[in-house]
């Protein structure tokens, strides 16, 4: 199976959890997110939709300086 690069933007972080907004087609709840920083790409597993456009995640390694 290929994955599907969809591209959003982090609009909220709080602890763990990862607010994530798309400008169109939503990632299947379950499917794991790479978040792009400059000290490396941890993962976050998508956990429900918030709205039409936005997901929200559980990050996988610490969440320090995601935003």
């Amino acid at each position: 199976m290929v994955a599907t690069q969809l591209e959003g933007l982090v609009s909220a972080v709080r602890g763990a959890v990862i607010d994530v907004t798309f400008a169109a087609k939503l990632p299947p709840i379950g499917d794991a997110l790479a978040i792009l920083r400059d000290d490396g790409e941890p993962l976050a597993e998508v956990q429900a939709y918030l709205d039409a456009r936005r997901v929200r995640a559980i990050a996988l390694a610490a969440t320090s300086a995601a935003c």
